[in-house]
């Protein structure tokens, strides 16, 4: 956007700090004023708008950037050079020195008489009256506007007097309050930041208000009446191809502080390409930590503070997903600007694109470090990031990889770092594919028995056998009884072999699985049996079973019962319960080591009643459940 007669935007901000004692708060004095400017919008329509000047730079629709610290007394000096239209200044959400209204009869008061109804508010505070007749026109002020302690946080200057007109035409600006040097908000830190305020431009009511049409019986007739935004701009500019809007170029990032504010009448709704928000505060108020999210909900007059996380260094788009995307009705424009970041940022460095690693090799994976972190999870893929692998989690920025064996053109490793905390802090993904091949590795992971076909017994001892993996610290085997659709842990072992002692099954879709990890804990490499085996139920020395009550029986409320049932192998303990509702749900009787245990049978009018028995080993792992094979009765 360009100013009728101004080719260069000057913004100078003059802090004057007025220390009392090294504790003391300033005073930070700032002087707007307050004029008629030309915006020459990209479809070259010329748009009569207001705005501030500051510190004697020109007026401009660009909204002007304030800045002060926590606890600071703020004085804004007024001048008005806007004919017929005194102006005025409020900040929402920090405290005023003093703010008494003005009403439309040019008196100041709190409150009207109670049958006072010819007028109404027209300043929410004390105003800077109109500018005399020109050419030019003669400027009033400056009127002093003043605010004490202030609030840490973001929020929108804007004139207080005739908002639905003085607003949209322009009259507003940006204030930044630090809690302190590299602080937003105590205890939030920030290395950089940058202010994005919304705004909006409905070229009818600006021609209405500069022709003083605005309000007339002509005006209220008219076609144009209803506000009917065109442009939508951001920081006062809007975006188009042919004049792209960049913050922050070359900005050097940790940790991005991004003020957002909405001057317009409409809602919008910022949202970063490939990036996330994590919300830090609204309107001046921070709050309990929220999930990191990808749009923002930003009403009008709304503020909010978020930290930008992103996943890499280069260009990101921040746009309006509400879709004020548009200049006079034309796509590629409006709401958009590019945030640069330059340097700083997280890189894997190799292998990055075009390599070829060959399986059972190794290869030095590299990034360059991200500030902050404490760890780095590195993982790789072999179809373009569809599914990703793990290699290791380490904390330096090279880890040498023990390639595995795979025949794949499209293969990427993704670095992934991590604070402290744990908290996620950055992504980089190879820039390019790069190719494994199978190769020869010394040694590859193969389970050699029960390999298919083989028939095991419940209860007897199999031994397990696998060729070893080169790099392998240890392995994990398991089983599966369902063809591989569950699995069910054996052991983990050091070796190459392991006497199991086989359960009691009967399927002929059992498998057996092999895994190899590496000393650090990565994975290296599965193997599954090639085909399936067999394993029958056998006969196990002992096998728990409920004798009595079995079903039939009828005990009375009150009376003794010797509850038995037949020994599990290995248990420590058994956990005896009871049903009366057919097993819907259990009480508890006793848990004790014997076989068998003398019960006082409770009162109770059921004849659906169950037992259950649950066999438990030394160190609490669950065994084996019996139930009674039929209902039996308890009667009152």
């Amino acid at each position: 956007m360009m100013l009728k007669g101004c080719r260069h935007l000057v913004m100078a901000a003059l802090l004057v700090f007025t220390m009392i004692g090294a504790a003391q708060a300033a005073l930070v004095e700032y002087s707007l004023h307050a004029a008629r400017v030309e915006a020459t919008m990209p479809s070259g329509e010329v748009v009569p708008m207001w705005g501030f000047g500051i510190d004697g730079a020109p007026a401009s629709f660009v909204p002007p950037v304030l800045t002060a610290t926590a606890g600071d007394t703020l004085t804004i000096h007024l001048t008005n050079h806007l004919t017929a239209e005194p102006v005025s200044v409020v900040i929402n959400g920090q405290r005023a020195a003093s703010m008494v209204p003005t009403w439309t009869d040019g008196n100041s008061a709190l409150t009207r008489a109670a049958n006072d109804f010819t007028t109404r508010v027209r300043s929410f505070t004390h105003e800077t009256g109109a500018a005399a007749a020109g050419p030019p026109p003669v400027p009033t002020g400056p009127v002093d506007y003043t605010w004490t302690d202030l609030k840490p946080g973001t929020y929108l200057v804007q004139s207080g007097t005739h908002q639905s007109v003085q607003v949209p035409m322009g009259l507003y600006a940006v204030l930044k309050v630090h809690a302190a040097a590299g602080l937003a908000y105590p205890g939030v830190p920030f290395t950089n930041e940058a202010s994005l305020l919304f705004s909006e431009i409905d070229p009818a009511l600006n021609f209405a208000v500069d022709g003083g049409t605005y309000g007339t019986a002509a005006y209220m007739t008219s076609v144009s009446v209803g506000y009917n935004p065109k442009y939508f701009l951001i920081n006062g500019a809007p975006y188009s191809v042919g004049a792209p809007l960049n913050i922050g170029a070359g900005i050097a990032t940790e940790k991005i502080l991004l003020r957002f504010l909405n001057a317009g009448l409409r809602g919008r709704m910022p949202v970063v390409q490939d990036g996330y928000f994590k919300l830090i505060a609204q309107d001046g108020n921070p709050g309990a930590s929220i999930p990191e999210q990808y749009s923002l909900d930003l009403t009008p007059g709304k503020t909010v503070d978020a930290e930008l996380l992103l996943e890499r260094q280069g260009s990101y788009k921040i746009y309006d997903r509400a879709m004020g995307l548009t200049n006079s009705g034309l796509s590629s424009g409006g709401m958009l600007v590019n945030l640069n970041v330059a340097q700083n940022m997280l890189s894997v460095v190799s292998p990055n694109g075009g390599e070829t690693l060959t399986g059972g090799t190794i290869h030095n994976v590299q990034w360059t470090p991200r500030a902050g972190a404490a760890n780095y999870l590195l993982r790789y893929s072999t179809n373009g990031g569809t599914t990703w692998l793990p290699i290791a989690s380490v904390a330096g920025t090279s880890f040498d990889w023990t390639v595995p064996s795979a025949d794949s053109a499209n293969s990427l490793v993704r670095v992934t770092a991590y604070d402290a905390g744990g908290a996620w802090l950055g992504n980089d993904v190879s820039d390019g594919p790069f190719t494994i091949t199978p190769g020869t590795p010394p040694s590859v992971l193969a389970v050699v028995s029960p390999n298919g076909g083989e028939t095991l017994v419940g209860g007897t001892s199999f031994n397990v056998e696998w060729s070893a993996h080169a790099g392998a610290a240890n392995y994990l085997l398991r089983y599966s009884t369902n063809g591989g659709v569950n699995w069910l842990t054996i052991a983990s072992v050091t070796g190459t072999s392991f006497n199991w002692t086989v359960p009691s099954a009967d399927s002929a879709n059992c498998l057996v699985r092999v895994t190899a990890y590496g000393a650090g804990g990565s994975w290296l490499a599965n193997d599954v049996s090639n085909a399936p085996f067999t394993i029958t139920p056998g006969t196990p020395p002992s096998v728990l079973a409920v004798v009595s009550p079995n079903g039939g029986e009828t005990l009375a409320g009150g009376s003794s019962f010797n509850i038995e049932w037949d020994a599990q192998a290995g248990a420590a303990s058994y956990l005896v319960r009871y049903s009366t509702n057919g097993g819907a749900s259990w009480l508890p009787i006793a848990s004790t080591a014997g076989t068998n245990f003398n019960w006082t049978v409770p009162s109770a009018d059921s004849a659906n009643c169950l037992l259950r028995v649950t066999a438990y080993a030394a160190g609490g792992a669950w065994l084996a459940n019996d139930v009674s094979n039929a209902p039996f009765t308890m009667t009152p």
